[in-house]
């Protein structure tokens, strides 16, 4: 039987609920970045009260314009390791939704950053829930974890978190958590910086501005690119629905797409240069998504039309 939360969110309406004290309350960790932002409204669409926690490193206040004002929004400009804020912080929400983290170029350059920021977080983050009574945590990992062999620095560091959240929430069985692992999220106000940016921005951005298209390898490495709404969908109903709990979902569509095809799709008519291979890179990244499809969970496969519309949106935005 499908959830009467998920039923809400795939028939299209952000339905708001209501909900009374701690229940009503979250937080969302790195809310004023891509994921984050877009997880902020719809939650605040769906009634709740939402604070972000953002130490604006990578997140921009532009991606909260839409909402910056809502009275059930409060933005905290603050890093997740700040423990004692965090128990602060988290002492009358109902659920965190870790959404922080760093992109995968930075950890591949920076190792010991990546585990500060993204493995060190994640115990700061899972305690200062325990200390502060949260019943539920949603970390936001990455199919880059490989099924427990990493071939890169951000799959190692996001594998770690998801051991540590696991090992911890033994000691303290009242806390619930949900593990999901992105697979190559796309959307609006994703970043497009030609070091650190997704690769469909990136490629987007090229082909407004006229510019060269790079392919890190010959282009055959495969994708299933998958729509930052049905990320956003996945976290909210993993927060409502009590069947998730313990769970690690991949969160990846059904498309499969490589490279070379997607420059194709976005720039036909530019110049391709290839490089080599980034470290860390695979040649085939895609997850099995079986588990939250038997719950009657519903992925966006529309690849070519969404793309249409991102790029007509970031047109707009560039201009």
């Amino acid at each position: 039987m499908v959830g009467q939360g998920l039923l809400q969110l795939l028939q299209g309406g952000l339905v708001m609920e209501i909900r009374t004290g701690r229940a009503n309350n979250v937080v969302v960790t790195g809310g004023a970045g891509f994921i984050g932002s877009h997880l902020c409204e719809t939650l605040l669409a769906r009634g709740y009260n939402v604070t972000c926690i953002d130490n604006l490193r990578t997140g921009k206040m532009e991606n909260m314009a839409s909402f910056i004002n809502n009275p059930q929004f409060k933005f905290i400009n603050a890093s997740i390791t700040e423990f004692a804020l965090l128990i602060e912080k988290f002492k009358d929400a109902g659920i965190v939704y870790h959404q922080a983290g760093l992109d995968f170029v930075t950890c591949e350059m920076a190792p010991g950053y990546a585990l500060e920021q993204i493995t060190d977080a994640m115990i700061k983050v899972t305690q200062a829930c325990i200390k502060s009574s949260v019943p539920r945590i949603i970390f936001a990992s990455t199919g880059s974890v490989l099924n427990g062999n990493p071939a890169s620095c951000y799959g190692i560091a996001k594998l770690a978190a998801e051991l540590m959240l696991k090992q911890l929430s033994q000691y303290n069985p009242w806390l619930k958590y949900t593990i999901l692992r992105y697979y190559n999220v796309y959307g609006t106000r994703q970043n497009d910086n030609p070091n650190t940016g997704g690769v469909i921005p990136i490629f987007i951005n090229n082909s407004i501005n006229n510019k060269l298209i790079i392919i890190h390898g010959d282009g055959s490495q495969t994708r299933q690119f998958t729509s930052v709404n049905d990320v956003v969908r996945a976290n909210i109903y993993c927060g409502e629905n009590d069947i998730t709990y313990g769970q690690t979902y991949d969160v990846c569509s059904d498309r499969v797409v490589s490279i070379k095809e997607l420059a194709y799709l976005i720039a036909p008519k530019l110049p391709v240069k290839h490089l080599s291979m980034r470290n860390g890179d695979v040649m085939e990244f895609g997850g099995d998504n079986t588990a939250l499809k038997a719950l009657g969970f519903e992925f966006d496969n529309d690849f070519e039309t969404n793309i249409s519309h991102l790029m007509n949106w970031m047109v707009k935005h560039e201009s």
